[in-house]
């Protein structure tokens, strides 16, 4: 199981703690406003068509620029470059 806690992590990102809330504040605002989109969308699944995807991919690729050596980019590697099903 992947840990939740850990008290190095500002070290182990290499930011301090006021970096690291701004960081984290800007993310939770972003996700808000997902959130609240992924809603209207999938009720209305015309209304924004690709742009969520795109968020997402954006604030991904903030992410990475901020904090570029995390493990987490690995997985995600890994996972793009698995060939996709042609059954689905």
């Amino acid at each position: 199981m992947k840990r939740w806690y850990n008290r190095h992590h500002l070290q182990d990102a290499g930011v301090s703690y006021f970096q690291h809330m701004w960081g984290s504040l800007q993310q939770a605002g972003v996700q808000f406003i997902l959130f609240w989109l992924s809603i209207v969308h999938a009720i209305f699944p015309f209304i924004g068509d690709w742009q969520l995807l795109r968020i997402v991919v954006r604030q991904a690729i903030q992410l990475h620029s901020f904090v570029p050596d995390s493990p987490v980019w690995r997985e995600l590697r890994s996972e793009l470059e698995k060939k996709p099903d042609s059954d689905q």
